[in-house]
């Protein structure tokens, strides 16, 4: 019962922030404008996941999908983690921890409403679509050569990739299983 509470409270904070245009945006696919900046972006892009991950082992009516919201918790929980230690080293003031950027508010927003396939469908579109983008992001970010930031998009974009994958995988199972 706590835990429905504080979900449906958290759930409704990021609709409200997001709403209000008090979130940031996520990194964008060219080189971020400063190093401070792609590591404050990078910070939310990773709290959006925990959330995200955390409404996909929760809510996934495949297994597939659980393990891969489990898994992105897990992941982002660590990037996060990683991040603030390089925020800490440039100076950055990390931002607060529960302020994801508007689009993964959003997509939280959406994605809470459905149930059953339909949300395993919806999560895994979301999350290539999220994944694509970071992807990118950090790739500029790495061949940026700007020191500590460009080290962690550099030690970020393994596990990224492996995000993706796994998200293409899990679309290509369900088509083949709808076709079945």
């Amino acid at each position: 019962m706590i835990r429905t509470v504080a979900r449906a409270a958290s759930l409704a904070g990021l609709v409200a922030l997001a709403a209000a245009g008090a979130l940031a945006a996520t990194p964008p696919e060219a080189p971020a404008t400063s190093p401070n900046t792609f590591v404050e972006q990078a910070i939310r892009g990773d709290i959006g996941a925990v959330e995200l991950g955390k409404l996909a082992a929760a809510r996934g009516s495949s297994v597939g999908v659980q393990n891969f919201g489990q898994t992105l918790e897990t992941d982002a929980s660590l990037a996060a983690a990683e991040a603030a230690k390089v925020a800490d080293r440039l100076g950055v003031l990390p931002p607060g921890h529960s302020y994801p950027s508007p689009a993964t508010a959003a997509d939280y927003a959406r994605l809470a409403k459905l149930h059953g396939p339909a949300f395993d469908r919806a999560f895994v579109r979301t999350m290539i679509a999220e994944d694509s983008r970071n992807v990118r992001a950090f790739q500029a970010e790495a061949t940026a050569n700007a020191g500590p930031a460009s080290d962690l998009a550099g030690k970020e974009l393994p596990t990224l990739r492996q995000h993706l994958q796994t998200a293409e995988l899990l679309q290509r199972e369900a088509h083949e299983h709808a076709a079945e």
